[in-house]
Parts: structure tokens; C-alpha cells; sequence
């Protein structure tokens, strides 16, 4: 069966914050991004599209350092990557696949969704003049997902760039909260922008914002 080329970003936190990814078993690249306050995956992820946009793989399984600790069982996260290796995936069968474990109904969860900062955010990625309201909105903790290159095609590269430049810029920060150029520590530790996004993911590649419930 003949292979098929993964990549695999992979968002690190050492002292810096940094980009992992493979485009094959034999070549492993590290590269920085930087950000003016914390974005950690989100600006990790962008980079990797924008950077790699003419040469995305096939699939492109997006994951953190600690996906072991996302993905339950962990079993589910080999066996698909070997799948997709084999090129016994198809698009039509996984359009799009979340693998951590942890699902979120934004109607009920408090952590995830702010009704200033999630609607204004949406607007904003989107170029939307409105917000659908939490109780729609339904996804995974953590972005720990698998993408075919046809979905990450759907939007243009200016879109992830544009997406990218904000994240990294404490635009994001002041944009999403109402006491202006302020960033609170708890702000800041929580990955605000990040984390308000993390559940909606998806959206980003074509899905509807209700993602159902899969594992």
C-alpha cells in the first residue's frame, strides 16, 4: 500500500515557545514563534499553515507535546496515524477528526465561551457580522485534531496569515476585553484569545459550529 505524507505540528512550551513538526519519518524541523503575549497553539498552528501552505501533506494531524494527555485512549491516536500513513484514510470518512477526548457544549460550559470576547472573536476571524449564540456552539478542550489538505485549502493563505498576525499581537488581548490596553495576569495565564477559540476549531475548516460528539 503505497504511503501517504503526515505532518504533524506540534506545539511545545519550554522556556520559549516553539514549533515541532515532521513532514516525513525522516526530517524533523523546530521552529520559533513568536508572540507578543501568550497564543501558544494557536499561533503555532497558523504558522504551520501559512508557512506551509503550498506543501501541506495529505493529513496533518495537529497536536500538542502532551497529547497523551488529551488523547484517551492513546491507542486511537496510532492507529489512526498509521492509517493515514497507509493512505487508508479518505476525506470523505474524516473530513475532519478531533482526537482528544474531552467534549464541550458551550451552552453549559462557563470556561470557554465569554459573552463579550467569544462573539467579538468570531466576528473577527470570520469577517462576520454576527456571532451564533453559545448553545450552537459545540466542540473539543484542547485542539489535539487530524485535517486532509482539501479542508485546510478551503480558506486562502491571507486568511491564516491575517489570523496569525493577530493571535501573535497583544491586539488580540485588548480587542477582547473592555477595560482597553490592559492585559490581567489571569488573562495572560489562561491564554484568553487562545483558549476562547480552542473549542471551535473545526469552524475553521468547513465544519459546521456544532461539532457532534465522536469519542
Amino acid at each position: 500500500m503505497q504511503q501517504t505524507r503526515c505532518a504533524t505540528p506540534c506545539f511545545h512550551m519550554p522556556m520559549h515557545r516553539r514549533l515541532d513538526y515532521e513532514k516525513d519519518e525522516s526530517v524533523v524541523e523546530v521552529q520559533r514563534v513568536e508572540d507578543a503575549l501568550r497564543a501558544d497553539d494557536a499561533t503555532a498552528y497558523l504558522h504551520h499553515l501559512v508557512e506551509e501552505y503550498d506543501d501541506l501533506a495529505a493529513w496533518t494531524f495537529f497536536l500538542h507535546a502532551d497529547a497523551p494527555e488529551h488523547v484517551h485512549p492513546f491507542r486511537l491516536l496510532e492507529e489512526v496515524l498509521s492509517a493515514a500513513q497507509k493512505g487508508a484514510l479518505d476525506e470523505a470518512s474524516f473530513p475532519f477528526l478531533y482526537l482528544s477526548h474531552n467534549y464541550l457544549d458551550l451552552g453549559t460550559s462557563v470556561h470557554t465561551w465569554d459573552n463579550f470576547a467569544s462573539p467579538r472573536l468570531w466576528k473577527r476571524l470570520f469577517a462576520s457580522s454576527v456571532a451564533p449564540p453559545r448553545e450552537v456552539v459545540k466542540g473539543y478542550c484542547c485542539v489535539q485534531f487530524l485535517v486532509p489538505r482539501p479542508r485546510a485549502l478551503l480558506r486562502q493563505r491571507q486568511w491564516y496569515a491575517d489570523a496569525l498576525t493577530y493571535f501573535a499581537s497583544a491586539t488580540s488581548y485588548f480587542d477582547l476585553f473592555p477595560h482597553g490596553k490592559f492585559v490581567t495576569w489571569q488573562d495572560l495565564t489562561c491564554r484568553a484569545p487562545a483558549q476562547l477559540w480552542m473549542p471551535w476549531w473545526h469552524v475553521v475548516f468547513g465544519e459546521a459550529p456544532s461539532k457532534a460528539k465522536t469519542i
